[in-house]
C-alpha cells in the first residue's frame, strides 16, 4: 500500500465536488420555464446526497491508508475499516490513475463551462433576464459541454471504483446485502439521470433556446452540430 495514492484520492474527492457544484444562486421562479416533474424532483434530491457520498468513499480509503501507517490501535482500526480484506490490499493501479485523470479532466471542463456561462449557469431550464446565447469557449465545440463533463465524470468513477486495489473492490462490501443494495441504488440514480438528460432535458433546453433566439440558434446549431461529443453525438 503506497502513500502515493492519497493525493490521487483527494484529487478524486475534490474533482467530484467541483463537477457537481453549482456556484450560482437559483434563478427567480418567474424565469423557470420547465418546473421539475416527479422523477426530476427525486433526482434533484438524490444527487446532492450522492455528491457527498462519493467523495466520502475516497476519504474513507485515505483514512485507512493513513491509519495503517501508525502502529497499535490506529492500525487495528484500519483493519476493521477494510472489512473482509487487509489494508495492504489497497494499492494504486494503472486503471485507478487513469480514472483519476478522467475525473480531474471532467472537473476542469465543468469549471470552464461555469465560467463561459456566468450567471446563466443554473440547474434549472430558464431564460434569464437579458439572456444571451453563448457560442464561444467550450460551447464552440459542442452545444452542451456541461453535460459532457457529467458523462465524463461517470466514466472516471466507473473506472476508479472497479479498479483493483480500491476500497470498493478489496473490502468485500459488494458481497454484503447492504453493499449490493446501495450499489444498485447508486447505479439506478445515475441511469435515471442519464436517461432524463438525453431523452428529456436536452430536447427541452434546445426547444427553449430555439424559441427564444430563433435564427441565431439555428445558425449556431448549424455551426456546432454536436450535442455532447465532437464528431460523435
Amino acid at each position: 500500500m503506497s502513500l502515493f495514492k492519497i493525493p490521487l484520492l483527494l484529487l478524486n474527492a475534490g474533482g467530484l465536488l467541483v463537477s457537481h457544484a453549482f456556484s450560482f444562486p437559483p434563478p427567480p421562479v418567474v424565469e423557470v420555464r420547465y418546473p421539475r416533474r416527479k422523477s426530476e424532483r427525486f433526482l434533484h434530491a438524490a444527487l446532492p446526497a450522492i455528491t457527498l457520498f462519493t467523495p466520502a468513499i475516497f476519504l474513507l480509503e485515505t483514512i485507512v491508508i493513513v491509519l495503517n501507517q501508525i502502529r497499535g490501535p490506529p492500525r487495528r482500526l484500519a483493519s476493521v475499516l477494510i472489512l473482509s480484506s487487509t489494508p495492504e490490499s489497497l494499492h494504486t493501479s494503472t486503471a485507478f490513475v487513469l480514472g483519476t485523470l478522467i475525473i480531474c479532466m471532467a472537473a476542469i471542463l465543468r469549471y470552464a463551462c461555469q465560467k463561459d456561462l456566468g450567471r446563466l449557469y443554473t440547474n434549472e431550464l430558464t431564460i434569464r433576464t437579458n439572456h444571451k446565447l453563448i457560442v464561444n469557449g467550450r460551447y464552440s465545440f459542442v452545444r452542451h459541454p456541461g453535460y459532457t463533463s457529467w458523462l465524463i465524470t461517470e466514466l472516471g468513477l466507473l473506472i476508479v471504483f472497479s479498479a483493483r486495489g480500491s476500497w470498493i473492490t478489496e473490502s468485500g462490501v459488494l458481497d454484503m446485502g447492504i453493499g449490493k443494495t446501495v450499489a444498485g441504488l447508486y447505479l439506478l440514480v445515475f441511469a435515471m439521470a442519464d436517461t432524463l438528460l438525453l431523452v428529456k432535458r436536452i430536447p427541452r433546453e434546445e426547444g427553449l433556446l430555439k424559441k427564444e433566439f430563433g435564427k441565431d440558434w439555428s445558425d449556431y446549431k448549424r455551426r456546432v452540430p454536436w450535442k455532447l461529443i465532437p464528431g460523435g453525438y
